[in-house]
């Protein structure tokens, strides 16, 4: 807990010895490293007032007990809670494979971390609680298109006091081609077409075994549609099937 002495923020820690007839005396190892021996009797009240940099923060403070022999037990670590929202997400990476897209991101390190709000492109809101870093959906990234996803972190949820957010960390994603740059042969007819995927303005009907200048592969909602050049003036899209790699 926290208290104020001359306008100061003070962390307040209180612990009570063991009933113990070896007990000597208490460790206290702070933040920063310092340790603090405190002598009593067994089963006595013990408090000390930390004055750390600022209260939002997270520290870390370890208790431990010495017997006549001088024994020093393994002792209790005691974490002082930040009092605001966890840290963000890092390394976000997001991947389309086969109409799946798996995302994965490495989680914030504070002790008070509960879980991750994810805000998919489509508005839909998903949760990722703390000991998984993935998560996976039905869905197809097009080349070309833009993708919005929103992380937001958060505590657990405390009675009577809702949920308690980071800061929304937006991640925006553009897929690209797969670069070829070489000639190729059409294995069938085909059509050569304004869109990535198949649709738009008829630009060149192409007979069998026609040579083409392939540019760039992965277009479409399935990634099958080739971006081509033929003839040296007619540019456009054809499906990836019709094309000898």
């Amino acid at each position: 807990m926290t208290k104020k002495s001359n306008g100061d923020d003070y962390l307040y820690i209180s612990w009570v010895a063991p009933y113990s007839s070896d007990y000597v005396a208490s460790r206290l190892t702070l933040p920063n490293g310092q340790r603090l021996t405190f002598f009593g009797s067994p089963n006595a009240n013990h408090v000390y007032d930390y004055k750390p940099a600022t209260i939002n923060a997270e520290y870390t403070f370890l208790i431990q007990t010495i017997d006549f022999n001088g024994n020093v037990s393994k002792g209790t670590t005691v974490y002082w809670d930040n009092p605001l929202p966890p840290g963000p997400v890092t390394n976000v990476n997001i991947k389309e494979t086969n109409g799946t897209v798996n995302i994965s991101f490495k989680p914030p390190v504070d002790h008070d971390y509960s879980f991750t709000e994810i805000t998919l492109p489509s508005g839909k809101n998903v949760i990722v609680h703390k000991g998984t870093n993935s998560y996976s959906y039905k869905g197809s990234l097009v080349v070309g298109l833009s993708y919005n996803f929103v992380f937001r972190t958060s505590d657990p949820v405390q009675s009577g006091k809702g949920t308690h957010y980071s800061k929304a960390m937006p991640v925006t994603i553009k897929p690209k081609a797969t670069t070829v740059n070489k000639y190729s042969y059409t294995m069938s007819s085909a059509m050569i077409k304004s869109l990535a995927d198949g649709k738009g303005t008829n630009i060149k009907s192409l007979s069998k075994g026609a040579k083409i200048y392939v540019m760039s592969t992965g277009y479409g909602v399935k990634h099958d549609y080739v971006y081509v050049k033929y003839a040296g003036k007619y540019v456009g899209y054809l499906p990836k099937a019709s094309v000898k790699f």
